[in-house]
């Protein structure tokens, strides 16, 4: 299998801002054993447009565009990269298969257990969201890091194993949009989480997910809001008569903000 470009982020000084440098000053190219982080550095060396480098980072997935995944300016940065690539795949002007990367797993989704690894999607999987009756629009798609990091609820998969189905928050023509992440898997040598599908769902069907005792998180005062417009009966995430009890516990947003807060603090020791 050809390896699609992704660099693992543990892959040390050549995906590290010294690394790059060393490289560019021609000193210890030992170093640099993979070409495509090479070809990168060289583009840095010779001075090539920034623009055109970033753009390529994203669609190569390098993880140096997320050096600085936990700050705004370059959270805003990565966003609009993605929106860039998932445009270009949407109107056909991209031809590359490489998968895309979306940015980082976010915390919301390492609190729940998935790995601190970079979160993909395959073009595949954007011009299939395009496509047919029930498609949906491109400001969907683009939309994607930021709906992810700030989800409306998430749930088990019933269908797969080490899965997630967050609901974004994000309604297409009366139906709620979800994306299907399929957690630690690989991509070509490399170990990512996928966003395998982005379509709308039924109300029915996140109903069931509810009644299914799936859900592991909800924003809940915006979710409290959707059950009321989407015509639910108001939930409260314990067990009910017919229904089976969730074996895990269910995270709220506060609980995200104080993963947040440990997480930074952890970060500054």
């Amino acid at each position: 299998m050809a390896s699609s470009g992704i660099q693992p982020l543990e892959a040390g000084v050549v995906t590290t801002r010294k690394g790059r440098n060393i490289y560019k000053n021609g000193t210890d190219r030992q170093l640099w054993t993979d070409e495509k982080a090479r070809e990168l550095a060289a583009d840095e060396k010779h001075g090539r447009g920034k623009e055109a480098r970033a753009e390529r980072d994203y669609r190569k997935g390098i993880p140096q565009t997320f050096e600085q995944a936990g700050q705004i300016d370059a959270t805003i940065k990565t966003d609009a990269a993605f929106a860039k690539v998932a445009g270009d795949v949407w109107t056909g002007t991209r031809k590359s298969r490489d998968v895309i990367a979306v940015g980082r797993t976010p915390e919301v989704l390492k609190m729940l257990g998935a790995k601190d690894l970079p979160l993909t999607i395959a073009p595949e999987v954007i011009e299939k969201a395009g496509q047919g009756k029930h498609k949906l629009p491109l400001e969907a798609i683009k939309a994607l890091p930021v709906a992810i990091r700030d989800p409306l609820m998430i749930f088990d998969s019933a269908m797969e194993k080490n899965a997630l189905v967050v609901l974004l928050g994000i309604e297409h023509k009366g139906k709620p949009v979800i994306a299907a992440l399929h957690l630690d898997k690989i991509e070509g040598r490399y170990a990512v989480n996928r966003v395998a599908s982005v379509h709308g769902k039924e109300i029915g069907e996140i109903r069931s997910f509810l009644e299914k005792r799936l859900l592991r998180y909800w924003d809940e005062k915006r979710a409290k809001g959707w059950f009321q417009s989407a015509g639910l009966q108001f939930y409260q995430p314990m067990p009910i008569e017919g229904t089976i009890p969730s074996p895990k516990t269910i995270l709220s947003k506060t609980d995200l903000v104080k993963y947040e807060q440990a997480a930074l603090r952890a970060q500054r020791r």
